[in-house]
């Protein structure tokens, strides 16, 4: 029971997106985000994000130990702010907190805090990310818990490949009957339910399941997928437990019920209170929880003057959307809400041979020898090819279709031309003729004197001189 009750006027502002199991890298808060008397949150917007490529947006909160309220110039000190819970976040991206319980103190001198937006986006859009606080205050010597919440918009902008498939992946495209194959779903989110239909009359509930194409043809392999998120709405208290009526608070009015929400990991939720009254309804709030997973929920009396009455604890497994009737000392009904947060329907093809012509490619460079045909559905054929046939040696790997120059003297691409780029180096061949003859004494001959970009250079020191001619005759006569 609390004889007072005080209501924090102030909406704190304190932007942070949680979503469960976070991988992202750790963060340092940017001291130069600096608050008054009020919380702030640097950048005041998350950068814009695109579909399919990585992201990464560092976020940085200052929370000032004193508040004022802009509103009454009231000033309350600001005890700790704890993430509640955060929604709407795009599939695909995921956050971590600088603090991995998401709670920060700035009553113990922790004003600063960060948290690391990170992943890759799954499909473009204008997403509104509703973030939820429990922020614990204190004024006139009272403590108060209030819910806050607040939106904050970003922006996912198409990749360069709009109509790529994002939400599964095939182990292959095509191949030869019978073509087994694996799909994988990339929405992986609890609460996601998939349809698989591979085209051939057969489908899957399964995540990632294995099939198989007896016959040829082209198949369109389609994936529904649709994700429901769980959430606690409402807990209605019907009855308490014996451990309000026991002290001096007690004697001055009726329970104000409260509930704390624990998972395995602790405490994730604290509510609001009931005040003056044995049964509330609690709710105005939306706490995600995981399909299947165990909860604990515990109730108390908020008391003023004295410690708060422990009420009763409750286990429960949340399954899905309905009511959980739970009851130790304490009886409640908790209203579980389940909604749909995210949709795909997406497809590709896959072509299925009988037999697929391919050509020899026995130097491994990916380039087929025109000459030589294969049959790659052949079961008896062990002979590597290519998919194309753009070799003209496939006897030398450095030897294709727009291959670069090797100076090794081979054509490398293709083009039944040897250009200089492509024969072997002979120093002193400066008319390219393939020997150094006179010819190319009487080149240099020309070039003497030059200082500046000079090709009859053959020591390198930026000019043609008597150097240059001694080198050249001492390669005189050679045949390249």
């Amino acid at each position: 029971m609390r004889a007072i009750s005080f209501l924090l006027g102030a909406a704190l502002s304190v932007g942070l997106d949680l979503q469960g199991l976070a991988q992202c890298n750790s963060c340092e808060p940017d001291l130069s985000c600096a608050a008054a008397d009020f919380p702030v949150l640097c950048p005041e917007t998350l950068a814009d994000a695109t579909a399919g490529e990585p992201y990464e947006e560092v976020i940085t909160f200052n929370l000032p130990p004193v508040v004022v309220d802009p509103a009454t110039d009231l000033s309350v000190d600001l005890l700790s702010v704890t993430i509640s819970s955060v929604m709407g976040l795009p599939f695909g991206l995921e956050f971590t907190p600088s603090n991995a319980d998401g709670t920060y103190e700035p009553g113990n001198g922790e004003t600063y805090g960060c948290a690391t937006v990170c992943g890759t986006p799954l499909s473009a859009g204008e997403y509104l990310v509703d973030i939820n606080v429990a922020v614990v205050a204190s004024a006139f010597g009272f403590e108060q818990s209030v819910d806050q919440s607040f939106s904050l918009a970003l922006t996912v902008l198409p990749g360069d490949n709009p109509d790529a498939v994002s939400s599964f992946e095939l182990s292959t495209l095509s191949g030869c009957a019978p073509l087994d194959m694996t799909g994988t779903a990339l929405v992986t989110d609890a609460g996601a339910s998939y349809a698989w239909d591979f085209g051939n009359g057969q489908g899957s509930d399964e995540a990632n399941p294995a099939f198989t194409f007896d016959s040829t043809g082209t198949y369109t392999v389609q994936l529904a997928t649709e994700v429901e998120a769980l959430a606690l709405t409402q807990v209605a208290i019907s009855s308490l437990g014996g451990g309000w009526g026991q002290d001096l608070d007690d004697f001055f009015g009726s329970p104000d019920p409260y509930f704390v929400l624990s998972d395995a990991q602790g405490t994730i939720y604290t509510s609001a209170y009931g005040s003056e009254t044995e049964t509330p309804t609690l709710g105005g709030f939306s706490i995600p929880l995981d399909f299947g997973a165990s909860y604990n929920i515990a109730f108390y009396d908020s008391d003023t003057f004295t410690n708060d009455d422990f009420l009763g604890a409750s286990d429960f497994v949340a399954e899905g959307d309905g009511d959980v009737t739970v009851s130790n000392s304490t009886t409640a009904t908790l209203t579980l809400t389940s909604s749909v947060v995210g949709s795909f329907n997406e497809s590709l093809s896959v072509v299925v041979f009988d037999d697929l012509d391919v050509w020899l490619d026995m130097d491994g460079d990916g380039f087929g020898d025109p000459a030589v045909p294969v049959d790659a559905c052949d079961p008896a054929n062990t002979l590597p090819y290519a998919f194309n046939d753009a070799d003209c040696d496939d006897a030398n790997a450095n030897v294709y279709l727009d291959a670069s120059p090797t100076g090794e003297g081979v054509d490398n691409n293709c083009d039944g031309v040897l250009s200089p780029d492509e024969m072997v180096p002979c120093p002193g061949d400066l008319n390219l003729d393939t020997q150094v003859s006179v010819a190319d004494v009487l080149v240099m001959l020309s070039d003497f004197g030059c200082i500046s970009a000079c090709e009859s250079d053959l020591t390198s020191d930026g000019s043609v001189g008597v150097e240059d001619l001694l080198a050249l005759l001492a390669y005189f006569g050679t045949q390249c």
